[in-house]
This record gives structure tokens, C-alpha cells and sequence, in this order.
């Protein structure tokens, strides 16, 4: 293992999207103006928030993995399928429980001209559905750099990240600037990341699925993940509270 190569596919990772998302603003305001725009990077904060309904089992696994480095790869694809069967069942709850909160933000909480309002909450069922993809897509990634494959998982981040960032400006040119269609195009771009780190996590570990979870696996995977939420819980609210309080006043 090459520590400096190694850590040049992470900076890439992330400075090759941060460069594009920047580069993209200007074109999103002219295309979609700054009231869209503010909701939809509104929305994209929240979900980023609530992504730590994942409780942790994406770093979990990674730190589980790298620990099973010399194991056989069919407990390591165990530890996989049991992260991956927790990673859903919590996505789902953590869906259930942002559409409502989500629902009374946008209804509710921030002002919005009547118009713009209606078409964010026709838009709010792709948010909760955004979750779950959200948490699969840092679960299998996880997995990824636990067997630290960080040219594989770089790759695919870039990629997925700037699909994340073009498409729904790609669709907001052509097709109109409607928030359902921006957030599906969004959804469209985590969903085209998923498959290809499922692939990836297949040519690593061999076939799996969900039938190979581990009752003793998952308890250990979320006492771990669960010290990793604890500790996350709060620099998001030091971070993000004042633009919440900033932006409801105005």
C-alpha cells in the first residue's frame, strides 16, 4: 500500500467536485433563479444531515473490514451483507421519519412565494426516497476503502459526484427548471453511483446478498457505528443553525 498515492486519489476525490460544484453556481442561478436554487440546496442540506441515519455503518464497515484484512473472503462478505441489510431497514425508517419533518420545513418553517411552495412539496416524496440511496452509496463505498481499493472508490465518487452536480443542470436547460425534475435528475445521478460501487464491491468480494447477514455482525457494526453518529451529531448544528436562524428571519 502506497500511503502518498493513496492519499492523492482521496484529495482528487474531493477537490475535482468541489472545483465543479463552484464552477456550476453561476449557471444554476442564471438557469434556475436564486429563490429555486435556494431550496434545493436547502433540501440537499437536510438530506445531508439526515444521513446520519446510517448510524455509522459505513465508517463501521470500513473499520470491520480493514480489520478482517487476512480473513476469508466469506466472512468478509458477511460482514458486507450485514451492514448493507441494517444499511436499508434504517434508510427506510430514517425516510418515514424526514418526509414529515421536511414536509412542516418547507410548508411551514421558510417563507416561500405560494407558487415555489407547491412545487417543493410535490417534489418532498424524492427526498425521503433520496435517503436510503444516500446511505447505500457511503455504506458501499466504505467497503470499498475497508479494502483499500481508493483509486476505485475516487473514481466512482468523482464520477457520481459530477453527475450530481451536471445533470440536473442539463436538465434544467432542456427541460425547464422544476424542482421534481431537478431532484430526479439528482436521484438519477446517486442511483447511477450506486450500481457501479455494487459492481465494484462485487469484483472485490464475490456475489452477495442480503440472506448472508449476521445477527452478531450487526450488533457489532452498530455499537461502533453508533459512537460515530454521537460524535457527528453535533458539528452539523454548529455549522448549519445560524443559516437556518439567518435564513428563516429573512
Amino acid at each position: 500500500m502506497s500511503i502518498g498515492r493513496n492519499a492523492m486519489y482521496n484529495v482528487a476525490g474531493f477537490l475535482v467536485p468541489t472545483a465543479i460544484g463552484l464552477a456550476v453556481v453561476p449557471a444554476y442561478l442564471h438557469l434556475i433563479g436564486p429563490e429555486r436554487y435556494g431550496v434545493l440546496a436547502l433540501v440537499w442540506l437536510i438530506l445531508g444531515y439526515f444521513g446520519l441515519f446510517d448510524l455509522g455503518l459505513g465508517r463501521a464497515t470500513t473499520q470491520r473490514l480493514a480489520a478482517l484484512r487476512d480473513a476469508s473472503p466469506h466472512e468478509r462478505r458477511g460482514v458486507l451483507a450485514t451492514g448493507l441489510a441494517a444499511n436499508l431497514a434504517i434508510g427506510a425508517i430514517g425516510s418515514a421519519v424526514l418526509y414529515p419533518i421536511a414536509w412542516y420545513i418547507f410548508g411551514h418553517g421558510v417563507s416561500l412565494e405560494p407558487a415555489m411552495r407547491a412545487e417543493t412539496m410535490r417534489a418532498l416524496p424524492l427526498l425521503a426516497l433520496a435517503l436510503p440511496i444516500a446511505t447505500v452509496l457511503g455504506l458501499l463505498s466504505g467497503a470499498l476503502v475497508g479494502r483499500e481499493k481508493f483509486r476505485a472508490t475516487n473514481s466512482i465518487s468523482i464520477t457520481s459526484t459530477s453527475l450530481f452536480q451536471l445533470l440536473p443542470l442539463g436538465v434544467a436547460w432542456a427541460f425547464g427548471p422544476d424542482l421534481l425534475q431537478l431532484m430526479a435528475a439528482s436521484i438519477g445521478a446517486r442511483l447511477i453511483g450506486v450500481v457501479m460501487l455494487w459492481r465494484a464491491c462485487r469484483a472485490e468480494f464475490g456475489a452477495f446478498g442480503l440472506a448472508g447477514w449476521d445477527r452478531a455482525e450487526m450488533r457489532r457494526l452498530l455499537a461502533f457505528g453508533g459512537w460515530v453518529t454521537f460524535s457527528g451529531l453535533f458539528a452539523p448544528l454548529l455549522v448549519f443553525t445560524d443559516r437556518f436562524a439567518i435564513g428563516a428571519m429573512i
